[in-house]
């Protein structure tokens, strides 16, 4: 009798010969295809991560540019800055300016919790930037080189308040501004 020879063809339908996945076969496949999988998903969280970064960073800037935009454009078209209600040189600095119309004189502005806030005459005090976005410096300095110059610089770092460094965001911006009333300072 002779030896049987192993053939791993047979009992196989015709023109397959072969066919079918070893063991080794299809741990190589499974191999391959986590590889792709884990790739994937690292690809995707960074790209989601990043894209968290920007709207944060884009947030904060947009708060910090409306925000000392305002505080320019209300100190321009002010009668005056009411420098006994204001605070020059520190952090948080506050101020409060007078202006021609009872209903928003005097309007005042000033950091709270971390967010800075407007308030005209005696109405609320309204929140110039998002609660998401922190200001973590305010300050404003006196640059009048006289009586009658009227000129105030604003500093204003805020930041993206999260809970994590992933997100974080800082923006800083400084800027003048002169009263362009004919009155200027009033005490």
């Amino acid at each position: 009798m002779k030896p049987r020879s192993h053939n791993p063809s047979a009992g196989r339908p015709a023109g397959h010969p072969g066919a079918g996945f070893t063991l080794l076969e299809a741990l190589v496949y499974l191999l391959v295809i986590g590889v792709v999988l884990t790739a994937a998903t690292s690809l995707t969280f960074a790209f989601l991560s990043a894209d968290a970064r920007a709207r944060a960073s884009s947030e904060t800037e947009r708060n910090a540019r409306f925000a000392v935009d305002r505080l320019a454009a209300e100190t321009r078209e002010s009668a005056g800055i009411n420098v006994a209600d204001s605070v020059f040189g520190a952090d948080p600095g506050r101020l409060s300016l007078a202006t021609d119309d009872p209903a928003t004189n005097p309007t005042v502005f000033t950091v709270s919790g971390g967010q800075l806030f407007v308030q005209q005459g005696l109405g609320p005090a309204q929140p110039l930037t998002a609660p998401s976005v922190q200001v973590a410096e305010f300050t404003i300095d006196d640059l009048s080189p006289s009586a009658f110059a009227r000129v105030v610089r604003f500093h204003l770092r805020a930041r993206y308040a999260s809970n994590n460094d992933i997100f974080s965001a800082q923006y800083v911006l400084e800027t003048t501004a002169a009263v362009r009333q004919a009155e200027g300072f009033s005490n």
